[in-house]
């Protein structure tokens, strides 16, 4: 029985004394939505906070900050920073956050279950909305800046699911995500 109950410690990493990570991720769920209904979906994410106080204020930006700073790091791992991804670093009163994908390497799975991870950690009520702009370098060489760059749609993460604009998201790009056909 003892080595079963050390194998557990070793397992969990309590003998390092570090926290034990036994929880896992709820699977991402995937909606795809035409423009007028993902713009609707979408725009919920904007209602804006009654936050009467200055440090009520305050504590909001704290959050979205963190939110920010959650997202930021989590891709930081994986892709380099600008040239992959891009996370704004503006905000209004309300549950949203932003960002960009630049890269096709990056225009992948592994990016919406990162974005969600680092989601996660912050936002144990599942309320915030993180929209993201898939702007793909194809022609790093072009003269303009609108010559060099593909647009390959948009979606947003809120809570587990992942909102993806079907007017603007071609179906093989949409597989790429993980987003079932």
């Amino acid at each position: 029985m003892s080595r079963y109950i050390t194998l557990l410690i070793l397992v969990c990493g309590c003998a390092r004394n570090e926290p034990a990570n036994i929880a896992v991720n709820p699977p991402m769920n995937y909606v795809v939505l035409e423009q007028s209904d993902f713009d609707i979906e979408y725009h919920k994410a904007f209602e804006t906070l009654d936050l009467k106080t200055e440090p009520e204020k305050q504590r909001f930006r704290d959050v979205i900050t963190e939110v920010q700073d959650a997202v930021e790091a989590a891709l930081g791992k994986k892709w380099k920073k600008p040239d992959d991804f891009e996370v704004g670093w503006d905000f209004n009163y309300c549950y949203h956050a932003c960002g960009g994908i630049y890269s096709e390497r990056v225009f992948c799975q592994d990016y919406v279950t990162t974005v969600h991870a680092a989601l996660q950690t912050v936002d144990k009520r599942r309320v915030w909305t993180y929209h993201t702009v898939c702007e793909i370098t194809t022609n790093p060489n072009a003269p303009t800046i609108g010559e060099s760059i593909e647009s390959w749609g948009e979606f947003f993460i809120r809570g587990d699911t992942c909102y993806v604009n079907g007017s603007d998201m071609k179906p093989e790009w949409r597989t790429r995500l993980g987003c079932p056909k």
